[in-house]
């Protein structure tokens, strides 16, 4: 499939799954938009999904999306780099042992994986209008099923477990997607979200990624 003139924006790009993605859209002609918090990582994954993809159209853009005060000014770079999104993919994600919270305050699994692609989304839209046939993807999980939506603990204050907390947070990516495709009916944007598979991934590693 030739995707010469579309634009992808890929968050959390610089490990497996994301690193992947850039590659493949990048090998298919897009131009992807590698949205990484890494700064040194970032250029390494730029250069190998260049070198393997053969396509020097990979741009990066850095921020940090379990702080929310980074979200609206890299959606605002964002919009005045390029005319328009037809693909975002929100694959940013963490898995930690033990309960942290983002600079907002919230638990981080839950900021990163829901808020903040919701807040990205929503930064993003005129953008994705502006390609005439965008969709959104989300990174779900079939580890959803683990997950419940406790609105009295919605950020694991009082019982936390990190599959538990885990499948909370991709339950919460389902729901916000079927929300959106709702929101979005008749404006010709699907939204729609995956289970990656069984695959091979660092998502333990960096906290932002």
């Amino acid at each position: 499939m030739d995707m010469t003139g579309k634009i992808c924006l890929i968050t959390g790009a610089n490990p497996g799954i994301g690193l992947a993605a850039a590659t493949q859209l990048a090998h298919r002609q897009a131009r992807v938009v590698m949205l990484c918090r890494d700064p040194e990582r970032r250029h390494a994954a730029q250069a190998r999904g260049r070198g393997n993809s053969g396509n020097p159209r990979i741009d990066l853009l850095q921020a940090d999306l379990a702080d929310f005060a980074q979200v609206h000014p890299v959606a605002q770079e964002y919009a005045a780099r390029y005319p328009q999104l037809d693909i975002p993919i929100h694959h940013a994600g963490v898995m930690k042992k033990h309960r942290a919270v983002s600079a907002d305050g919230h638990e981080l699994r839950f900021a990163m994986h829901v808020l903040a692609s919701f807040l990205l989304t929503h930064r993003l839209l005129e953008s994705l209008a502006a390609a005439g046939d965008a969709r959104m993807i989300a990174v779900a999980s079939i580890a959803h099923r683990l997950g419940r939506l406790d609105f009295e603990d919605l950020q694991a204050q009082h019982h936390y477990g990190i599959w538990r907390q885990y499948g909370t947070s991709k339950l919460a990516t389902i729901l916000f997607t079927y929300q959106l495709a709702h929101r979005l009916a008749g404006t010709g944007i699907p939204a729609n979200c995956l289970h990656p598979g069984i695959i091979g991934s660092n998502i333990k590693g960096s906290p932002a990624e």
